[in-house]
């Protein structure tokens, strides 16, 4: 149906529960899209440091 709704948190478990895809940023930068299913709350949190998505893989 080419819709979307965009949920802004903090709560990791909230975003897993109810994204299919997930948006990280850093200094108000994009650090990558993905798939829920490629990340972990691990993962996400290294992103929203300042790591990169190859740093992170």
């Amino acid at each position: 149906n080419n819709k979307a709704i965009m949920l802004v948190s903090t709560e990791l478990s909230e975003i897993f529960a109810l994204c299919d895809r997930v948006a990280v940023f850093y200094k108000g930068k994009i650090q990558g899209i993905f798939r829920t299913s490629e990340l972990d709350s691990q993962k996400i949190g290294l992103l929203m440091a300042g790591y990169t998505h190859q740093e992170v893989v």
